[in-house]
């Protein structure tokens, strides 16, 4: 299940309405009545904008978070809300922005697109009383020409019809119209980065400013409650005017913002007042990753599916590991410079990638709930796909196993999704580990997240590990001495495919042979395969790459001068987790038991099969008596013939 990047919950509209003061709504700025999903990767939900002002006639047009433009434009008293409190209007007047829904390490910068005019007195707005920042101005005529409207005056003025536009209730980039507010904040965004080019804006904003362009870079400080991450970003003192408000660097990927800082009408005291503070909520996405193991399997095992950081299962050479990754899909504006989208993954040494294997869907949420997502098998042509340590790096210089590009030209045909599904299996070979370090295997999803600037990312990470085990049996004497030349024959869990081990270079150890995608063995294995495992001079046998469970040693060959052992001997491998019949536990890689970590220990002893003697006196004595007893039973036969004659 997921959870959608867009909000269900309708803004609301404040153009009519006295705003005396809003109630905080949490470092989110509050939730959709939707059951959150995608948060799942991340920890964070998509959020909604429920609150647009927290002081007096307080009102922001936000292109990411749906708010109104033609009440903060108007310069009609008689449709502004009554103000009772506030500082009246001068030409000195500023006011505070503080945007909600940022996170730490996140930057904010507030560009000045519209400029406040005021009369000579400079308590009151001018007629007209806004008009567009001058670098700006040329941008705006080609955004009218292109598209049919009139958003600037011939006298450089906020035109009636952008002051008049419709609230954006959705922030949705695939909803996006021309010749609404946020196609206008997207294109605006993306042309004050395009003619920035390292320019600085005035009050520096870390050369994400276009030159003559008023910017100010914003102070992000955490904020309690929520998600560890949360922030906000204060910009105090800014002239009033409408800002163009930019977030970027952090794990989120926001959406332009456009807040307009306006004064009100006070209908009593007759004057107009400006608001302290005025208040807005950028929506994001906050893409994640999800990795699970074996996750088909219903068999006690912990897949880590919906858990960050967790999933474990058990493993043997030879065995075929599924795997499923699940990213959710950047809410990326559709003029962002950056979109770049990236799945990749890493396994450890000790898995083979089928690369056959690999399927990709995109994923639609269902609207309910407890509902089944929709899953669409992707073609080839919808995404890129590298494969091999070399071909597979990343933006951090990272060797993948493979990668999935998703980003650039290949996003138009995914944006529609809300997340995307890779399934892919791997074989365990034979440089599988042994033992706690067990096995892991890696997702990094890997996004751009400052999308008018330069070409950063973040990247959001999960994992999940594999283990395998071993038997290691000690032959020795009966005082414990070791002993070489014993052979046994391995049997028990193994015996429905079992047939035979290969021997390592170092005597005494074996492992279970490799196989292929089909489940036969190797070539190079078959040709090795021994069932006769002898141990080494020093009396050791090791055996490596088996799952937990139950197996037998039966002696085929004892050392000389000693007794063999004609019964199987069982040997137990249990994971210290499972001990006690635990299930749903994480695997440690670690065995009851044990004397090296990851094996199950036994010592087997033999004895010899006589006893001493000292000297030959005991077979010669032995020798006097047979010949006394042979001759005496001549005799006695020769007597019982002569008394019948």
């Amino acid at each position: 299940m997921f959870t959608n990047h867009q909000s269900t919950l309708r803004t609301r509209d404040v153009r009519n309405t006295v705003v005396a003061a809003t109630p905080d709504p949490g470092p989110n700025g509050g939730e959709s009545g939707r059951t959150p999903r995608f948060s799942r990767f991340r920890g964070t939900r998509a959020v909604a904008s429920r609150t647009v002002a927290a002081v007096i006639g307080a009102i922001a047009l936000i292109a990411g978070i749906s708010l109104a433009p033609s009440a903060a434009l108007a310069a009609n008293p008689g449709t502004l809300p009554v103000a009772s409190t506030g500082t009246p209007l001068s030409k000195d007047s500023t006011a505070e922005l503080v945007v909600r829904g940022v996170e730490t390490g996140s930057t904010s910068v507030a560009h000045r697109v519209i400029e406040l005019k005021l009369d000579e007195n400079g308590a009151s707005p001018a007629a007209p009383p806004y008009a567009w920042a001058e670098p700006l101005r040329e941008f705006v005529r080609d955004y009218d020409a292109k598209h049919g409207v009139d958003f600037i005056a011939d006298d450089d003025s906020v035109g009636d019809a952008y002051a008049g536009l419709q609230n954006d209730e959705t922030g949705d980039p695939t909803t996006a119209t021309a010749g609404q507010i946020a196609d206008f904040a997207d294109r605006l965004a993306r042309f004050i980065a395009e003619r920035s080019a390292g320019s600085k804006g005035t009050e520096g904003s870390e050369g994400n400013g276009l030159a003559g362009l008023e910017s100010h870079t914003g102070v992000t400080g955490a904020v309690s409650g929520g998600d560890a991450s949360d922030a906000v970003a204060t910009f105090a003192g800014l002239p009033l005017g409408g800002y163009l408000v930019i977030t970027s660097g952090g794990p989120r990927v926001h959406r332009p913002v456009i807040a307009n800082l306006t004064p009100q009408y006070d209908a009593e005291s007759r004057q107009w007042l400006v608001a302290e503070r005025f208040e807005a909520v950028a929506k994001h996405s906050s893409p994640g990753v999800d990795k699970s193991i074996n996750e088909q399997r219903d068999d006690g095992h912990v897949s880590g599916r919906d858990a960050k950081d967790s999933g474990s299962d058990v493993i043997a050479i030879g065995d075929a590991v599924t795997f499923d990754l699940r990213a959710d899909v950047p809410v990326f504006p559709n003029n962002a410079m950056h979109r770049d989208f990236t799945i990749a993954d890493t396994m450890s040494a000790g898995l083979t990638l089928v690369g056959e294997s690999i399927e990709v869907y995109g994923v639609t949420a269902s609207a309910e709930p407890a509902g089944d997502d929709a899953e669409t098998r992707l073609t080839a042509e919808q995404y890129g796909l590298s494969v091999g340590a070399d071909e597979g790096s990343g933006a951090d210089e990272r060797a993948y196993t493979f990668r999935i590009d998703l980003g650039g030209t290949y996003y138009d045909g995914i944006r529609g999704y809300d997340a995307i599904h890779v399934r892919y299996r791997a074989i365990v070979n034979d440089r599988a580990v042994v033992g706690p370090t067990g096995n892991p295997n890696e997702v990094t999803l890997e996004y751009s997240n400052d999308l008018y600037h330069s070409q950063s990312h973040d990247t959001d990470k999960d994992r999940v590990t594999a283990f395998s085990y071993g038997l290691e049996v000690v032959k020795t004497s009966g005082d414990g001495k070791p002993l070489s030349g014993a052979v046994f024959a391995l049997g028990g869990d193994v015996a429905d495919t079992y047939e035979g081990v290969v021997p390592l270079t170092e005597s005494g150890r074996y492992r279970l042979p490799k196989r292929d995608a089909d489940g036969g063995i190797v070539d190079e294995d078959r040709g090795a395969l021994t069932r006769d495992l002898t141990v080494s001079d020093s009396g050791q046998l090791w055996i490596s790459g088996l799952r937990p469970g139950s197996y037998t040693l039966t002696e085929t060959q004892a050392p000389d001068g000693y007794i063999i052992i004609t019964q199987p001997i069982p040997f137990s491998i249990v994971d210290t987790a499972t001990e006690g019949g635990h299930t749903d536990v994480e695997f440690t890689g670690t065995v009851v038991g044990q004397k090296t970590a990851g094996y199950a220990y036994r010592e087997v002893r033999n004895y010899r099969g006589g006893l001493p003697i000292t000297g030959a006196a005991g077979v010669i004595a032995f020798g006097v008596i047979g010949v006394l007893l042979a001759g005496g039973g001549v005799t006695l036969a020769a007597v019982m013939r002569r008394r019948r004659r």
